[in-house]
């Protein structure tokens, strides 16, 4: 083994060295310890106030995660989706694998003399390298779409002990990160217990519990008082552990409100704290019905307006209006029911649409209540109805799982409609145009890119997010002339940031080149906040009286606190025309069901593009959607 100062900057090459790390980026600058010997390197860091150690060890492929306050860890491939977001050095050894490098020659970092390379794409940069010419390692590395800096500094031509690289024998490997405990855990114990409905003001650092009531989600309303920002957080805890990280949120200077709701039942958590975590809050919380086993949504109409229910049409569903007798005037309206028609291409493609079933008027005084219940044989997915005078309550109820009767339904409802299957249901159906029909001229269209840090998986050795580039310009090529086309990005800017969203290109007269330009730009990076995504898209969207289609292109589960699902329940409701098409690259079959919802609850197409096949039926697919008949 070569062992040398750094003073004579001379290490041999595969050499066991120490080093300082600093990490510097917008958040400011983290130091860390960094060894290495021969094929195998740890990096010592503290993350969230905990200290992690990081052992890889690339002649295995396998790099591992160490909590010692915990005595855990959890491994995975070193070119994991996880690894290259969190670990520069993996991600170095990726770019180099799959990106153009061009050396601008040597330049020295500290006493060791390096090769400067700079990895780009499509004409943009992607990293920027110094690896030393002795250690062939890199000893500086620089990401371009952040100017975020990692650099190795103090090396040290030391033999580092193997045991290093060890994971010691107490430790248990475990599936996930636990999370971690926030610093003023200790003071949970000594935090009020409030139950709802209540008002209250907190202070800076001051918290309250709330415990789950059985049947009940808990409503929060939080607004701030001050002329300053201030910051909160609500998190359910469950034997004494957070269930999600203690991140918190952001309210500004006189906001009027933010809703959180919190779905946890008293089995499912011990306690919901509130906390503020900077400036003043005011808190209101309040319950809201939902019942056990039952999905449950309520709302009431008043005159000259109308809601659509999207339900999922694989359950039963009981649906009940009442007359609010207060005002004094006769309710009157109409109800509309859709059922839903699915269609399996293969290859996992499925394409859904919906065809008017059945249309009655309403007519209720008095409290009188109607209800009707449909077993899921009959394949309804939307209920519209419409209210001209008076109002109406309307409540929708539906089992969260297919199959488990939820026992507060009665065994007979009070009137139900009696299609024994779902043909049947189709071919009594009354005349009407499917969804297609209905929707004509090109309208306007917001393309939504998933850019987390998951795109850079493969799918048959090509990075996701390279086949997503290549199905956005298809689809470009292929949309009429007269569309308007914009273009939202989300995950592309910050690691572990959910409010990472951009409206690249503001809905406009198509612009091909430019779309495809940005779209190639585009670097994979952060998490993937899908919902809120689509909810912005569909806000530029919603101020018109054409038709809205939104694109979505992505690789996996939303990871941000929002419910597909249940978005898609409010766009239909929204004054708009809006339908989410979906494209999922290389999803398994069991996290398909929040972006089907999301597609078929709005009339769009759920497609899956697993190999060129199926890629090419999901263009033609969109492509005649969006054309119209």
């Amino acid at each position: 083994m070569c062992l040398v100062s750094i003073l004579s900057a001379s290490i041999c090459p595969a050499a066991s060295f120490t080093a300082t790390l600093l990490e510097t980026d917008n958040d400011g600058i983290r130091t860390g310890r960094f060894y290495l010997r021969d094929d195998q390197y740890r990096i010592d860091v503290v993350e969230d106030g905990r200290q992690l150690n990081i052992l890889v060890d690339r002649q295995s492929g396998q790099t591992r995660v160490l909590v010692p306050s915990e005595k855990v860890y959890i491994q995975s491939d070193n070119q994991d989706v996880v690894s290259l977001m969190n670990n520069p050095f993996e991600a170095h050894a990726f770019v180099a694998d799959n990106y153009k490098a061009e050396s601008f020659g040597e330049e020295s970092i500290g006493s060791l003399v390096c090769e400067k390379r700079v990895y780009s794409t499509q004409g943009k940069k992607v990293m920027i390298a110094w690896v030393s010419t002795i250690l062939g390692f890199p000893v500086k590395l620089e990401n371009p779409s952040n100017n975020g800096i990692v650099e190795l500094t103090d090396i040290e031509g030391i033999s580092v002990d193997l045991s290093r690289f060890r994971v010691p024998v107490d430790y248990q490997k475990v599936d996930q990160m636990p999370i971690p405990l926030p610093v003023w855990a200790g003071d949970i114990k000594d935090a009020p217990v409030l139950k709802p409905p209540f008002e209250k003001r907190l202070a800076a650092g001051q918290m309250l519990r709330v415990e789950p009531v059985v049947d009940y989600d808990i409503h929060l309303v939080f607004q701030n008082p001050t002329s300053r920002m201030s910051n909160y957080l609500s998190v359910a805890f469950k034997d004494s552990r957070p269930l999600r990280r203690t991140s918190g949120y952001n309210l500004s200077a006189n906001s009027s409100g933010t809703l959180s709701t919190h779905k946890e039942s008293p089995s499912q958590a011990d306690v919901i704290i509130v906390r503020a975590n900077s400036g003043d809050i005011i808190v209101r919380a309040d319950l809201a019905e939902a019942p056990e086993g039952i999905v449950l949504k309520k709302n009431r109409q008043k005159a000259n307006t109308g809601r659509q229910f999207p339900i999922d049409h694989k359950k039963p569903t009981r649906f009940s209006v009442t007359d609010v007798p207060d005002d004094g005037v006769e309710a009157s309206g109409e109800l509309i029911l859709f059922t839903t028609i699915t269609t399996d291409l293969g290859g996992g493609t499925i394409v859904y649409d919906k065809k008017e079933f059945h249309r009655e008027p309403l007519n209720l005084k008095d409290g009188a209540v109607k209800i009707w219940q449909f077993e899921a044989e009959h394949q309804i997915g939307t209920i519209d109805v419409r209210v001209s005078t008076g109002a109406l309550d309307l409540r929708l109820e539906q089992p969260e799982i297919a199959g488990v009767r939820p026992p507060s339904w009665p065994i007979s409802p009070v009137e139900t409609y009696l299609a024994t299957s779902a043909g049947q249901a189709a071919q009594g159906a009354v005349s009407g145009k499917t969804l297609a029909a209905q929707k004509m001229g090109p309208g306007r269209m917001v393309l939504v890119l998933d850019a987390s840090g998951s795109m850079w998986g493969r799918i048959r050795g090509q990075p996701k997010i390279s086949i997503a580039r290549r199905v956005l310009s298809d689809l470009i090529d292929r949309l009429p002339g007269d569309m308007k086309v914009g273009l939202t990005v989300y995950g592309h800017r910050r690691k572990g940031d959910c409010r990472d969203i951009e409206t690249v290109v503001p809905v406009g007269t198509l612009a091909a080149t430019t779309l495809k330009h940005q779209i190639d730009a585009v670097i994979p990076k952060g998490k993937t906040p899908l919902s809120a995504a689509v909810q912005r898209a569909a806000q530029e969207l919603r101020y018109t009286e054409e038709r809205a289609i939104v694109v979505l292109i992505s690789d996996g589960l939303e990871t941000c606190d929002m419910d597909p699902c249940e978005l898609a329940g409010e766009l239909a409701t929204d004054g708009v025309d809006i339908t989410v098409h979906v494209i999922g690259l290389q999803i398994k079959k069991e996290d398909q069901g929040y972006l089907e919802c999301l597609a078929e609850k709005t009339g769009g197409l759920f497609l899956t593009a697993d190999n060129s096949k199926t890629l090419g039926d999901a263009l033609s697919r969109i492509v005649a959607k969006v054309q119209g008949p």
